[in-house]
């Protein structure tokens, strides 16, 4: 069970970037009304493209070619880091956690401005725990030896160490980085 908890992340960003789904009439009609979309239809297939280098085609698979990075696949990792270190390290108080917090608070209000979806902070938030939730389900379910070892040289003792090497302001200005381009928040590419 190598790598348990990388694995466990791997299936669920894989499942979520797989998912897909045809966008309705309604929807197509409103991306036209947008001065900031652009609407194509090559091969039988009518894609949206964003001014923030997003486009979205009629199968709803999202693609972020804007340089910054899929937001989507930044706010699952930053969620997924955040509630395992919570834990593995429930008392730490150190920079990473507090990176960690920064990173999603604002990658939280990114998604509620730029969602194409409404949503409010108390839906994210409400889905942010229900993520924990089902992790700390996962988690019941191995030995707490190996728990144990995941939290002191695992993943995401490995994603610790690596955010620790940057100070906060770099890793700060990285997430603003990613952020400061206003764009639908997909998925894809995912790392």
């Amino acid at each position: 069970m190598k790598n348990y908890f990388y694995i466990l992340f791997s299936i669920s960003i894989l499942a979520f970037s797989n998912s897909s789904f045809a966008y309705d009439d309604a929807f197509w009609e409103q991306m036209a009304k947008r001065s900031d979309v652009k609407i194509t239809l090559e091969n039988g297939v009518k894609t949206a493209h964003f001014s923030g280098g997003v486009t979205i085609s009629d199968d709803g698979l999202g693609m972020d070619n804007s340089g910054k990075g899929a937001v989507r696949c930044s706010w699952e990792i930053y969620v997924a880091m955040k509630n395992m270190s919570e834990l593995c390290f429930p008392d730490d108080e150190s920079e990473f956690k507090k990176n960690l917090d920064y990173a999603v608070d604002k990658t939280n209000d990114f998604i509620i401005v730029n969602s194409l979806s409404p949503i409010t902070k108390s839906e994210i938030e409400e889905s942010i725990k229900r993520k924990f939730l089902e992790l700390k389900e996962q988690i019941s379910k191995i030995s707490k030896e190996k728990f144990d070892k995941e939290c002191s040289s695992g993943s995401i003792a490995q994603m610790k160490k690596h955010m620790m090497s940057k100070s906060p302001e770099e890793f700060r200005k990285a997430v603003d980085d990613v952020l400061s381009i206003p764009r639908p928040p997909v998925m894809n590419p995912c790392l």
